[in-house]
């Protein structure tokens, strides 16, 4: 079976799926091209591609060869194939070698378009701040006020929680799987164990990797930060988890869904899904891990918490990984995803696959993919010659900018100048802000108040809006979520109903929609009759 769907990443404009033609389409060398194939029937499909080359006398091409792929060949979900590419007569002629990836259902979870925002972003706030690991980096930045706020160790709860409080708009945290597949949140692939050896002052340092151990291995370590003192054996060690906060927020290796349900709601989550890619020379990936989960049964445990636990939490997905960012965007269509891009310039790339090596591609990859955005090191848009950032602006991507440039304050208000969506840094906790969400949050409570104030005196604006004024015991709960203000009313002399209104408005010129919600309120109490309007705009 043929099909369909080829487009070119590094052709600017041909980011939409295009059908091919009876003899496929012209490819250069420095073209990229995928091919997609949607089936409800993967293990009886099989995949025949042909070569076709020009003729001289002919206006269409000649078939030269062919191969074919079968289901047995893609076992395994992702990886790569060496085809022997067969004449017309049947004999080799040579070879090809494909990339492929298997994007299967998420099993465990069944989403729907009732509650979306994959493509959804407020693009009229100022720039939002995220907290880089929660307080930032533990060990490559100034960490006193990290000690003040008694916060020891980088994506810990703790940490996460005293961001929010110093006015973070988002907390950036890695997450992966520990070896009985629950997410957890740990940056580095390895973890250290430090063993000493029987010559006094000397220790080995054996890595191993976290997916290895499953998770009551990992939270039974006694972690510590080893730093090797180059030109000698000896180690810097730091002890991150200590006798009184091995079960506290403090520890290391705490579970995804208990961040989701102990931090502030208010608090976006920037969640960097960690997968090991190749590094440039295609020889070794990241830290040197070896073997590693298939990426379906990795990401689907993720989204199946993310999706229980996330509730009306603004939650961002991003990786490194091209085809991770592509599977959770096919997987699920609740949260928005971004793609993560180095583009240091000048140099060699970091990682082996094409889609990674600049801003360019990452866009070309992200418009295709239908990604919300791209997060940048700041380091490639302090190259204002390449005009990057006005490329990805005029693409209509969503921006986010990380790295350690971004922890200089010059330049991130250099960055704010120029409109970018939202910065990652450690620097969150040396000047305390009001974050952006919490003060919408905030101020639409205050305004709600007001109104049930001039509907009942009894209710004083500053009350607890979860009802015990006299005139108004009926208010039982008041839940602000999403797109809807929810009433719900226990006197049988009162009454409330809910009529929502839902407005999808789309820019052509843009390909983006906007999403306004106005939930009217129509409510009596003690024969006073007014009507409430809660407007929610681009909850992102």
């Amino acid at each position: 079976m043929y099909h369909r769907d080829p487009f070119l990443y590094q052709s600017l404009g041909e980011y939409d799926n295009q059908d091919q033609s009876a003899h496929g389409m012209p490819v250069s060398d420095t073209d990229y091209v995928i091919f997609k194939l949607k089936t409800f029937e993967f293990n009886s499909h099989g995949i025949k591609v042909q070569i076709y080359k020009p003729t001289e006398n002919s206006s269409e091409p000649s078939l030269y060869g062919y191969t074919n792929i079968l289901p047995l060949h893609l076992e395994n979900c992702t990886g790569s194939l060496v085809l022997v590419l067969n004449s017309l007569h049947g004999f080799p002629i040579g070879h090809i070698t494909v990339r492929y990836l298997v994007c299967k259902p998420n099993k465990y979870v069944k989403y729907s378009l009732a509650k979306s925002f994959s493509k959804w972003w407020n693009r009229d706030r100022p720039t939002l701040e995220i907290g880089h690991r929660g307080l930032g980096d533990t060990h490559s930045t100034d960490i006193n006020y990290k000690k003040e706020q008694n916060v020891k160790h980088e994506n810990t709860l703790g940490s996460l929680m005293t961001a929010g409080e110093m006015g973070a708009d988002y907390v950036e945290f890695d997450v992966m799987l520990s070896k009985d597949k629950v997410p957890i949140i740990w940056h580095d692939f390895k973890v250290s164990i430090l063993l000493r050896k029987r010559s006094r002052g000397k220790h080995q340092v054996y890595n191993i990797p976290v997916h290895e151990l499953t998770l009551a291995q990992l939270q039974d370590l006694r972690v510590e930060y080893v730093k090797h003192n180059s030109g000698s054996e000896h180690y810097d060690v730091s002890d991150v988890t200590e006798e009184h906060n091995l079960h506290d927020k403090l520890s290391p290796f705490p579970l995804l869904r208990d961040a989701l349900r102990e931090i502030d709601p208010n608090l976006g989550f920037y969640v960097e899904i960690k997968y090991p890619i190749y590094l440039y020379d295609n020889k070794s990936k990241e830290e040197g891990i070896e073997s590693f989960f298939e990426r379906n049964s990795f990401l689907d445990p993720i989204l199946k918490v993310l999706h229980e636990e996330g509730g009306s939490r603004r939650i961002v997905i991003a990786s490194f990984d091209p085809d991770t960012c592509i599977m959770a965007r096919l997987k699920q269509n609740r949260y928005p995803v971004f793609f993560l891009v180095e583009d240091l310039g000048g140099g060699q790339p970091y990682f082996s696959d094409t889609r990674t090596h600049s801003v360019t591609s990452a866009v070309a990859l992200a418009k295709s993919e239908k990604f919300l955005g791209v997060s940048i090191n700041a380091a490639a848009l302090m190259r204002k010659e390449d005009k990057l950032l006005e490329y990805v602006f005029a693409q209509q991507m969503i921006c986010f900018v990380w790295g350690p440039d971004a922890n200089n304050v010059e330049v991130r208000q250099d960055l704010k100048d120029r409109h970018v969506h939202a910065i990652c840094h450690d620097e969150i906790g040396k000047n305390h802000r009001t974050s952006i969400y919490r003060a919408e949050h905030e101020d639409r409570i205050q305004k709600l108040a007001t109104l049930y104030q001039s509907i009942s005196p009894g209710l004083s604006p500053s009350h607890s809006l979860k009802g015990s004024a006299a005139s108004l015991s009926t208010l039982e709960s008041l839940e602000d979520s999403r797109s809807q203000l929810s009433l719900k009313a226990e006197k049988s002399n009162s009454s409330s109903y809910l009529l929502p209104t839902v407005t999808v408005t789309r820019d052509s010129a843009t390909q983006s929609s906007s999403f306004h919600s106005t939930m009217q309120t129509d409510v009596t109490l003690n024969g006073q009759n007014a009507t409430i309007q809660d407007y929610r705009t681009d909850f992102y």
